[in-house]
């Protein structure tokens, strides 16, 4: 579960298929000295991703968590799209409060369109198949992908106002939440070992029933932070476990059980046997400097006299020595 030091009685974890998936913590992570106060703390942890698999992200607050204003509520991110905004109700104030978000939801004008998280593969072409323009488009979009992010904000409690009535164009779910399912090589190559994206699967729609009274208002958040600034955030870096070993997140034998890693021993102690015994047989065979060394043997008891007042002869198969 990724935890922070700093804000105690809150945690966040990622399951897949209702079990808790492993994390890591990157080994080489600069460690930076405590926040300052009035700066939003931050953990990091890597996860391991499977094509197709299905994910949820967690949401715990314990009963021991320091409540500072009317409630708590926390946005979820994936790939940098928002899947929903969650509020603590009132009535777990002062008490545990769990949420399991399995998907997400985008609000437009004809309604709700709800979809289901899942992890998905994306194809890596040649550079040579795209333009200099689209390959920045690709590494654009790249930057956005690989990630899952938990945003934590204190919370005033709402307030009811008249209802948004602004028209514009519409944008339809389909549009937002398109993801690309190629990427050019060069956008997804480097320090980022981007292995998957997440895809928004079973996705269905519904009617948009906002919280209404009876005179028609409409119930708003209103943030304790005026500037909307979250208190807690949680990051988690989904790769392949190639794309971990490649980012030297884990070591290869880090997510093998005791008998894979025998086998592991094991391969690695013959291939070292079979090193061995050929650099063996190389140090018994004779060199070429041996070689050379008999044939000065033998033309030293053999010589071939050079004429060198022929200057235009044509060259023989003798030796300069």
């Amino acid at each position: 579960m990724a935890i922070l030091d700093a804000i105690p009685g809150l945690e966040v974890t990622v399951q897949v298929d209702g079990y808790n998936v492993r994390e890591y913590t990157d080994p080489y992570a600069v460690r930076h000295r405590p926040p300052s106060r009035g700066a939003c703390p931050k953990v990091v942890k890597y996860i391991e991703s499977k094509t197709g698999a299905n994910f949820a992200v967690c949401f715990l607050k314990d009963p021991d968590f320091k409540q500072l204003s009317h409630h708590i509520a926390f946005r979820v991110h994936v790939d940098s799209i928002e899947a929903g905004f969650f509020h603590e109700p009132n009535s777990h104030n002062f008490r545990e409060w769990g949420v399991k978000v399995d998907g997400g939801s985008w609000k437009g004008q004809r309604g709700i369109t709800s979809y289901q998280f899942r992890f998905a593969d994306f194809s890596i072409l040649p550079n040579d198949d795209f333009s200099l323009q689209e390959i920045e488009d690709h590494k654009h979009e790249a930057s956005r992908i690989g990630t899952i992010k938990v945003s934590v904000y204190d919370m005033e409690e709402g307030i009811f106002v008249e209802p948004n009535r602004r028209g514009g164009r519409e944008e339809s779910a389909e549009e937002v939440l398109m993801r690309q399912d190629h990427f050019a090589e060069k956008a997804v190559k480097g320090d980022r070992a981007l292995t998957h994206s997440v895809d928004f699967d079973n996705r269905r729609e519904t009617p948009f029933n906002p919280i209404r009274r009876s005179d028609g208002l409409i119930k708003k958040s209103v943030w304790a932070d005026p500037r909307k600034r979250p208190f807690a955030e949680f990051e988690f870096r989904y790769r392949s476990m190639e794309g971990l070993i490649q980012e030297a997140i884990v070591s290869c034998t880090d997510h093998m059980d005791d008998e894979q890693v025998r086998e592991y021993a094991q391969t690695l102690e013959r291939d070292n046997l079979r090193l061995q015994a050929q650099n063996n047989r190389k140090r018994a065979a004779p060199d070429d400097g041996d070689a050379q060394s008999s044939k000065r043997m033998r033309m030293d008891v053999d010589p071939v006299v050079i004429d060198l007042t022929h200057d235009d002869d044509d060259d023989d198969d003798g030796y300069w020595w």
